[in-house]
């Protein structure tokens, strides 16, 4: 496997500068071997109907390629992803066990510290079905507050903010989440546009 995989041409962004003005998309990635392989980049939780409908074509897509071919892989990047609504993540989860795409062979998912919150809901949601983990730890701890409001106190005219969620879905409160594939993406592969982490997703897909 090559280790300096790069989607850095003016046709196609590396995968975490995809949509940068949308909160996600999906788009077919180059083959992993013979293996297909699709992406949704994540960078907000938020528009449940519209996440709904892109999921329904990323599906749509994924159900229309030829019969007998390899079985196609998912990367999920949630990276820079700093939260919002952790349910609206439900139809992609639910597509993919309706379709048996689960399991490290099958299914990735990328993080780095500026995932947090509804994203971290997301990775642990992903990692029940047996994603495979790349990238950089979120950037919180697993178990967390959540969900706040902010309510304006009068008449001192002082804003409080408070949780109204604990997420503890992780056993024993460990600090981080660690990659099972840690890969940091230095100065120089941001601009030569490789993305470490998707390379070390590609180097364990076609190594198994």
């Amino acid at each position: 496997p090559n280790p300096a995989l790069s989607l850095g041409t003016p046709a196609s962004l590396p995968l975490d500068r995809m949509f940068a003005d949308q909160p996600f998309g999906w788009t077919r990635l180059p083959d992993a071997g013979a293996a297909p392989v699709f992406a949704v980049r994540y960078r907000q939780c938020r528009d449940a109907p519209g996440f709904a409908a892109m999921a329904s074509a990323l599906f749509a897509a994924v159900d229309a390629l030829p019969a007998g071919g390899a079985a196609p892989k998912l990367v999920v990047d949630l990276r820079g992803n700093g939260g919002g609504d952790s349910a609206v993540i439900a139809p992609l989860t639910a597509g993919l066990r309706q379709r048996n795409t689960t399991g490290a062979a099958r299914l990735g998912v990328l993080t780095d510290r500026g995932s947090f919150s509804a994203a971290m809901d997301g990775l642990l949601d992903l990692m029940q079905l047996g994603a495979l983990h790349a990238g950089e730890a979120p950037g919180q701890r697993p178990n967390f507050l959540g969900n706040v409001v902010t309510v304006n106190v009068l008449p001192l005219n002082v804003a409080l903010n408070y949780p109204t969620r604990v997420s503890n879905r992780v056993a024993g409160s460990p600090a981080l989440v660690a990659p099972a594939l840690p890969a940091l993406r230095t100065s120089a592969d941001y601009f030569a546009g490789r993305d470490p982490a998707l390379a070390a997703l590609y180097g364990h897909w076609r190594g198994v």
